[in-house]
């Protein structure tokens, strides 16, 4: 479908940047953080207003030229930085967590503002396959949960990695609902041989479900561990209810997840209607009841 449309970015003029940089990093050489703080702060205000992980970084960079004024400012700074991109440094004083929330704008819109970001149904289809490229047993941990967040993203729901992002809480969590969430611990690096999930790892999971029952006192939650057996350690009690996804279980989520956008090769995303999507949600079991029921089974408490 190479007539999926393109969404072009704000047009930022990449020499008027550079040039405030410099001129930034010049006043800052010669002692004077007001005026540098003056030249990031244009750039910010011009080209950069959204939360962006762009605005996040020159933040960051505020926050550094502000630390030779006021430390507590350069905090609060920081802090706003780290807000719009969680691969930023963590301000000393930590943050307070936000808790995701389901938006009023439908799951359908989400899928296509997805699907429209790409230039193409090619290039869709190549950053689709690094996200499920990824989503593989064995694979550095790291890259599993970022390839997991993309997924969620990318089918529509609100998706975060707590404990990457505040050291707090699960792997992953998604919000799919008004007030319905997924939560995951990723233990994909566990080997095929593993017998069991082992006490700590038990533990792990009881703690992360105790932090989403405090930060967000609801039910409806998908508890999920992704690992290679079905058999918990007699060591150790799961505290709630878990289900495990182990290998065919999350190949078949992949599988689904590409069948399912392989379906916009043929059309204008512009022209493609909201029930039209939502069929294929349907017929390619990503509705909410089928990732409930579909890709986990419950674990074998060993005697």
């Amino acid at each position: 479908m190479d007539s999926i449309e393109y969404n072009e970015g704000s047009n930022i003029s990449i020499a008027d940047v550079l040039e405030l940089e410099r001129k930034a990093e010049e006043k800052l050489l010669i002692n004077d953080p007001e005026n540098a703080i003056s030249h990031i702060q244009k750039i910010i205000d011009k080209y950069y207003g959204k939360d962006s992980e762009e605005r996040g970084w020159y933040l960051q960079t505020l926050a550094r030229y502000k630390y030779r004024i006021s430390k507590s400012d350069s905090i609060k700074i920081q802090g706003s930085a780290f807000k719009c991109n969680k691969q930023l440094l963590k301000p000393q004083e930590g943050i307070i967590y936000k808790k995701i929330d389901y938006i009023n704008e439908n799951r359908v819109k989400r899928i296509k503002d997805w699907v429209s970001s790409h230039g193409n149904y090619e290039q869709m289809m190549i950053e689709l396959t690094s996200i499920t490229d990824n989503l593989r047993f064995l694979e550095p941990s790291e890259k599993f949960e970022k390839a997991l967040q993309d997924l969620g993203s990318a089918i529509g729901f609100l998706s975060e990695m707590p404990d990457k992002e505040i050291k707090k809480g699960p792997d992953n969590l998604w919000c799919v609902g008004n007030n319905q969430y997924f939560i995951f611990e990723c233990k994909n690096e566990v080997e095929d041989s593993r017998q069991e999930i082992n006490k700590t790892e038990i533990g792990q999971m009881n703690n992360h479900c105790a932090w989403f029952e405090k930060e967000y006192q609801t039910s409806q939650v998908k508890r999920l561990i992704i690992i290679t057996t079905k058999n918990a350690s007699n060591q150790g009690d799961f505290a709630y209810e878990v289900e495990v996804m182990r290998k065919r279980k999350l190949e078949d989520l992949k599988k689904h997840v590409t069948d399912f956008f392989k379906e916009f090769k043929k059309y204008n995303i512009n022209e493609i209607s909201d029930t039209k999507i939502q069929e294929w949600i349907d017929v390619h079991n990503l509705d909410i009841n089928s990732l409930k029921t579909n890709y986990s089974e419950k674990y074998y408490q060993n005697k």
